[in-house]
This record gives structure tokens, C-alpha cells and sequence, in this order.
């Protein structure tokens, strides 16, 4: 089974979220024990272990690790023109 973490950017930006935007995010990362077999994710070009996770006007960057079976939420935004 995959252990998923939140990085302290991560934890700071979920805080902020109103609490409808929050719960939606939530329920999107418990998707993420089924990865990769999950929906709405893109994988990253500049990194090879990077992922995106799209939840609405919401994106959950993420880090994928096979060897520790674990992922690492890095950052959580909200979709604008400059997002990416």
C-alpha cells in the first residue's frame, strides 16, 4: 500500500483552502493510494518522478517513489493563467 505525505508547503496551502475546496482536495489525495490506476493525473515533463493531480480549479503536484512506495505532496494550487 502507498503512504502518502504532505510537505509543509503542502499542509500550509490545504489550511488556506476554504473547507468545501479542502475536502474535495482531500478526498482526491485518498484516490492517489489506488497510483497509478487513478484518474486526472498528468505527468510532469521537467521531472521524472513528478506528477500532476487536477481537482477542479485545484492542482496537486506531487512526487511519486517506487523503491519506498510512498508519495510526497509538494504543492497544492489554484488554477490560473499562472499556475504553471
Amino acid at each position: 500500500m502507498i503512504s502518502i505525505q504532505l510537505e509543509r508547503a503542502a499542509n500550509r496551502k490545504m489550511a488556506t483552502l476554504p473547507v468545501h475546496d479542502r475536502r474535495k482536495v482531500e478526498r482526491a489525495l485518498q484516490t492517489l493510494q489506488r497510483f497509478p490506476n487513478c484518474q486526472h493525473i498528468t505527468k510532469l515533463r521537467r521531472d521524472t518522478n513528478m506528477f500532476r493531480l487536477r481537482v477542479g480549479s485545484h492542482r496537486v503536484l506531487f512526487r511519486h517513489s517506487t523503491e519506498k512506495k510512498q508519495i510526497s505532496i509538494c504543492d497544492v494550487l489554484r488554477r490560473d493563467s499562472r499556475t504553471y
